[in-house]
């Protein structure tokens, strides 16, 4: 029995725009404290073009995006999230730190299969990501420029049943990004696990 499995990827643009709405808030608010300061104290002000840091990011993938998988294979296929808006990592410039998560759904003809799910299995790193139910949280900022890998290889259990042959099974990789700046996770990501939330305040600041 063979199987096709490709490649997808998502990204969260609402989320994007929330996230630079935040930080838009953020940045004014500490340019307009830092103004009123000034003038409070030494009597002057000053002026100038500000240009506000962006947020974006690429998912790519290293290795073929087309493969022929048998069951209890094993397959070498890297995804990585890059924090530039390419992913050749050239075009960052003006981009903050970020944040992000991410989760993996598998799909056949474009619908999410949950049975197939279970014998489908991710090689991602407990160290770089925390892990809760099917989202995977970044442990670090990833710095603008720079790239991380959210997993190196893809196993399809042996168990696999027969309905699957020779179907083309999609892997669509979400990811969702915020800045790493302000705390802006305790606004944005409420819903996040608290043990998270505790273990990146100490692993960013």
């Amino acid at each position: 029995m063979f199987m096709k499995y490709m490649y997808a990827q998502a990204k969260n643009n609402s989320k994007m725009l929330a996230i630079l709405t935040i930080f838009g808030v953020f940045l004014c608010f500490f340019l307009i404290f830092s103004t009123t300061f000034a003038f409070f104290f030494q009597n002057k002000s000053a002026g100038g073009n500000i240009k506000l840091s962006d947020i974006d990011f690429s998912v790519g993938t290293l290795g073929n995006k087309n493969t022929i998988v048998a069951p209890g294979s094993i397959t070498n296929q890297s995804i990585f999230v890059s924090n530039s808006r390419d992913v050749e990592q050239n075009d960052f410039a003006n981009l903050c730190d970020i944040l992000f998560r991410f989760s993996l759904d598998i799909a056949i003809d474009n619908q999410i299969d949950y049975d197939l799910e279970k014998y489908v299995s991710f090689a991602i790193d407990s160290k770089k990501f925390f892990q809760d139910g099917g989202t995977f949280y970044s442990l670090q900022k990833l710095v603008a420029g720079d790239a991380t890998t959210i997993f190196d290889n893809i196993k399809f259990d042996s168990s696999i049943q027969n309905q699957y042959q020779g179907k083309d099974i999609q892997i669509v990789v979400s990811v969702e990004a915020i800045q790493s700046a302000n705390q802006a996770y305790k606004e944005l990501w409420q819903d996040a696990p608290k043990a998270w939330q505790d273990q990146i305040e100490q692993n960013i600041t």
